[in-house]
């Protein structure tokens, strides 16, 4: 919706929550039968009319003419002898553009309960059979926030529709600053007008009447229980989930029937295990040996001196470009002013820092890229955005640094032309490794080229083969605007040559087929560059807004392979890391946080992008984010606050959410930005898989709806609150708000099965009590075959947060006990070391309380020993 991304966050945000407790089992709905009588046993000591029916001309009608139009109907045998008859004439580009709209004439407060109540009925139903309509509760100006939005299918007959919200008011993204409070208010208050209440009709064409419509605030003490309720109703093309938790809780493990149907053909699922530097199957490196090191220092950079040390980075960077042999640039501890861009232009490049801790580097940046020369790339951006007359609704031109650049910028040197190198000749199905090629002649193995897919015929069936949908089944306007060729491409090795025959190291994302006129292209890259080590902060400022961000970002790397940045955190940014035509890239153990703005993690028209082991407590618009064009990435083992898990339209497609833990959430969840003439939302074979959901809320939560993500996969999601949203068509659900599912980690799972590494399963005993009060022993072991006991030589045990260990060494025993001193959620690390290399760091989160046994871990450590 577009009121999603055309924003900006100055303000405090509203989030509106359901106030009332309901339950769908196997996507029936059960229906409460008992509104009329809930609603007259309502306390009206206590309620305060917001508006009703008699208000009905402060309303205003967005779209009257050009989509629909608005009359006045007389009505008989009913509590009211007139309705307001809405007809949609034609179906506009997004619900809300066809909206009967009212500022609120009282102010809101933190918890209060709002009940919505109106009689409806369809006298020209739609395609579906029924009627639309949608409730919404949003700003009523810059930021339009609606985090609250109810779909209601309406029946023929005449009916009474209930939805409850409760408010919830927000001081700004991020804990460390608080960008302003609404007029008229404190934090926790909305004055007169400041909230607007809205009815949408922007549906397929229909006539829908209402009448005696009313909204009353029942205070903040009313349970919500006490509360009738509509509930959504499934549609043709999507299904409605929502269950508590405790109903499917069972302390057995499930294996999803998905794995076996990927087996056995009966669905196609995507291998991501080939994400990340050098495919997932080595790490960067971590010592010295066979780099030369240099150390800026030696170039006149000062820690802690207060005085600009960009000059001398360069210097140490452009000393670094000319030596012959990898080159690690160190920075010592302390704080190094930054006042312009840094570029990485070389390959086998480290920039290693002392750490991101109190005590390590910190890259301190006072200026937003606004303020810095402006290289030939931004310049370049600017103009195309004035030629494409790109503005902002205030009317100002984009900025390009709202998806563009860094303080950190990473490319090559020079650009390679994206040259035909042959075209291909045969066919193959996606999944396959192999095509057979016009000519090798220009082909060798280790090489990484592009393959494009040109679809230029007039029935364009390339389409219904990416979004795994028939034609027909499409919604109009569905992926249309990429029908320009190239459809689509993607970056592949080149594993071996046999005659014309050519075998990838990845499988093949799409068919090979004469029609689409598939051909094969030269890219270039910069490779092997890594960061590390660095705290990147930026000044607590204001975010400017959606699109006039000013350049607080941090890291941009642009058509880089087989690169990695790892234990950073980044401070107070409008984009943290952003990923831009590359691929094989692992972002590991970074930290967001401070205030939000546009993206906190993004990865963009790359392949096999791996973010694993972060944490985001920036809540910024897109967090993190699939984007444009990217394909077969994967965020996995990352906690996210105030999640907005972007899937940013313009084919993004076949990418993984895994294992994540998506705290603090109110409300958004699935919210997808991108151009309106890039949907829809993504492509086939997207996958979310054991996303646990904690909302702040104890009330049902509500998420955004995704209508238009075809043949998507949801698997093992759970929520601590009832949750409902809508995702279609041909959406696969499996195990929703089922706990203990065994395979936590669709990525780890995959790149075993792919590397024939095995795993060691680390979790805690039962606890026992031996100091009474809230003191607790656990006993921790190791569950691994005998054969590969004996390879290990070595464990480690530390605790430490979600993202990372704290070097509290605990136990270097395969078997050990542990006394915990209180109740809490805690975080353990293991490492092992097996033919002289420690494995990374996994993490087992346990939740104790008094004696009773741990909860099972979030996610099972998993610690590959290569054979």
């Amino acid at each position: 919706m577009i009121f999603f991304y055309k924003k900006s966050f100055k303000k405090i945000l509203i989030y509106l929550s359901l106030g009332f407790l309901f339950m769908i089992v196997n996507a029936n709905i059960t229906l409460s039968d008992d509104n009329e009588q809930k609603f007259s046993q309502l306390p009206t000591d206590q309620a305060q009319l917001i508006f009703d029916w008699q208000d009905i001309d402060d309303f205003w009608f967005r779209n009257q003419g050009s989509h629909g139009k608005k009359s006045t109907v007389q009505v008989n045998a009913m509590p009211f002898a007139e309705a307001l008859e809405i007809q949609t004439i034609s179906e506009p580009s997004y619900d809300h553009y066809l909206r009967l709209s009212l500022d609120t004439p009282t102010s809101l407060k933190q918890d209060d309960i709002i009940l919505i109540s109106f009689y409806a009925r369809t006298t020209q139903p739609n395609t579906d059979g029924v009627g639309y309509i949608g409730v919404n509760l949003q700003r009523s100006s810059d930021p339009w926030t609606a985090h609250m939005d109810w779909p209601l299918a309406v029946e023929t007959e005449w009916q009474r529709y209930y939805v409850p919200f409760s408010v919830q008011v927000r001081r700004g993204f991020g804990a460390e600053i608080i960008p302003s409070i609404p007029s008229g208010g404190d934090s926790k208050t909305f004055a007169v007008g400041e909230v607007r209440f809205g009815l949408k009709f922007g549906y397929k064409p229909q006539t829908i009447q209402i009448a005696d419509l009313k909204g009353v605030n029942y205070g903040s003490d009313l349970p919500g229980e006490k509360l009738p309720y509509t509930s959504m109703k499934n549609t043709a093309d999507a299904v409605i989930l929502s269950k508590e938790l405790s109903d499917t809780h069972s302390s057995s493990s499930w294996t999803p029937v998905i794995l076996d149907n990927a087996k056995t053909g009966a669905n196609y699922l995507p291998d991501f295990s080939y994400a990340g530097y050098h495919f997932g199957e080595d790490s960067p490196p971590d010592n010295d040996t066979g780099w030369q090191v240099l150390n800026v220092t030696d170039f006149g950079a000062v820690p802690n001196d207060g005085s600009d040390d960009t000059a001398s980075i360069r210097n140490a960077l452009t000393q670094a470009e000319s030596i012959n042999g990898p080159v690690i640039l160190k920075f010592p501890a302390g704080k190094f002013e930054i006042n312009e861009i840094l570029f990485v232009k070389c390959n086998n490049l480290i920039m290693r820092g002392a750490g991101s801790n109190v005590n390590g580097t910190i890259l301190k940046v006072e200026h937003p890229m606004a303020q810095m020369q402006k290289p030939p790339q931004i310049l370049e951006q600017e103009q195309e955005i004035k030629q494409d007359n790109m503005k902002t609704d205030k009317g100002d031109y984009y900025s390009p640094f709202s998806w563009f650049g860094g303080v950190i910028w990473i490319e090559p040197s020079e650009q390679t032309p994206a040259e035909i190198i042959t075209k291909v000749s045969g066919t193959s199905q996606r999944g396959s490794h192999t095509a057979t090629v016009n000519s090798t002649d220009n082909l060798e193995v280790g090489q990484v080229v592009q393959i494009r897919w040109y679809d230029q015929d007039d029935d364009n069936s390339i389409l219904p083969h990416i979004f795994n949908c028939e034609e027909s089944n499409l919604p109009e306007g569905f992926g249309k605007s990429l029908s320009y060729p190239p459809q689509v491409r993607q970056i592949v090795t080149i594993e071996s040559i046999d005659g014309n025959s050519v075998t990838f190291k990845e499988p093949i994302n799409h068919d090979i087929r004469t029609e689409w006129k598939p051909q094969i292209r030269r890219v270039g890259f910069v490779k092997e560059v890594g960061l590390e080590g660095f705290k990147i902060e930026f000044p607590q400022s204001v975010y400017a807004g959606h699109h006039n961000e000013e350049g607080y970002n941090a890291v941009y790397m642009y058509r880089a392979i087989n690169s990695w940045v790892r234990n950073v955190e980044i401070v107070n940014s409008d984009s943290g890391i952003i990923i831009d035509n590359s691929k094989n890239i692992t972002i590991k153990n970074v930290v967001i946080r401070g205030r939000g703005g546009h993206y906190s993690l993004m990865a963009r028209d790359s392949d096999q992008v791996l973010f694993r082991d972060f944490e985001i407590t920036a809540g910024s618009l897109h967090t993190p984010s699939f984007n444009t064009y990217c394909r077969t990435s994967v965020y996995t083992h990352g906690k996210i606050s105030d999640a907005q898990l972007d899937q940013h339209n313009g084919m993004n497609h076949q990418n993984l959410w895994d294992d994540l833990e998506l705290d603090s959430w109110l409300g958004g969840l699935w919210v997808h930005g991108g151009s309106a003439s890039d949907i829809p939302t993504h492509g086939a074979f997207n996958v979310a898989w054991n996303l646990r959901f904690n909302p702040q809320q104890n009330t049902p939560a509500r998420a955004n709806d995704i209508l238009d993500g075809p043949s998507a996969y949801l698997v093992g999601l759970t929520s601590s609150a009832p949750l409902m949203f809508r995702y279609g068509p041909n959406a696969y659900f499996e195990g929703f708000n089922k706990l203990n599912i065994a395979i936590p980690s669709l990525y780890e799972y995959q790149l075993n099965l792919r590397t024939g590494s095995q795993a060691i399963a680390a979790k805690p005993a039962a606890t026992t009590n031996p100091d009474g009060d809230n003191a607790l022993e656990v006993l921790f072991f190791n569950q691994l075959p005998d054969a590969l006991n004996a390879q290990i030589t070595a464990f480690e045990w530390n605790l430490g947060t979600s993202t990372k260990p704290n070097g509290a060494l605990i136990s270097t025993e395969k078997q050990f006990k542990h006394i915990f001193p209180a109740s809490g959620v805690y975080h353990v690390w293991l490492r092992v070391k097996s033919n002289n290399n420690w494995s990374d760091w996994e993490m087992v989160k346990i939740a104790l309380e008094g004696v009773i046994q741990p909860q099972a871990p979030s996610a099972p450590t998993n610690l590959r020993i290569e054979q």
